[in-house]
């Protein structure tokens, strides 16, 4: 089906190059398909067209970071997409989470703060996002201690990190949550939303 989405969006380019939101489209499902490279050239042509268009730009920026490409590169194009909330809040939220994974942890919660204030639906809030292209060449899986614990939440101190990771209990399983407790050493997979990082899938480490 979303091949089938793609298929159209390209043959709509094909008839009319400058269709913004078929182009959007399209960059969309080959930044899926990991093919970095093909996303950029598209959105840069279609940058000719409209140059200020708030998706485009904040595709391309996706699809910078997903190739590789320099650090400041990739943060100049979300710095492009990122003009305003609550208008570009996805774009910030990216932006947000690359330089979380790019080791500028405190830039990274400086904008977190800022998503939190965006009035949008809750649920929308804490979904998880999609952070294949963002996330490229580094480990999800970490290792920390259970610093925090209340009923329905806790915070998880990771090795090698300046923030705590935030702990929503809803999404551990019930007989690894029973186990749980102050202190207790975890793994998990490291996840974001709008409020920042979230662990995910978390184990307790045997022996602790």
């Amino acid at each position: 089906m979303i091949k089938g989405a793609a298929s159209r969006c390209k043959a709509a380019l094909a008839l009319n190059f400058g269709n913004v939101s078929a182009r959007n489209l399209y960059a969309d499902f080959l930044i899926r398909q990991d093919r970095y490279d093909d996303a950029i050239c598209l959105l840069r042509d279609g940058m000719e067209f409209d140059t200020d268009d708030g998706r485009l730009k904040h595709k391309l920026a996706l699809a910078y970071a997903g190739s590789g490409a320099k650090q400041e590169d990739v943060l100049v194009s979300f710095s492009r997409a990122a003009q305003t909330l609550p208008a570009q809040w996805p774009a910030y939220l990216d932006m947000a989470i690359y330089l979380y994974l790019s080791g500028r942890e405190r830039d990274a919660m400086e904008i977190f703060e800022r998503l939190r204030e965006v009035q949008i639906d809750r649920a929308e809030m804490r979904r998880f996002r999609n952070i294949r292209a963002l996330s490229r060449g580094v480990s999800m899986e970490r290792t920390g201690v259970l610093v925090f614990l209340r009923q329905e939440s806790g915070y998880i101190r990771s090795e090698n990190s300046s923030t705590d990771v935030y702990l929503d209990r809803y999404h551990v399983r019930p007989e690894i949550d029973t186990s749980l407790e102050v202190g207790a050493r975890v793994e998990y997979e490291l996840g974001f939303n709008m409020f920042g990082p979230t662990a995910r899938h978390v184990r307790r480490i045997s022996g602790w």
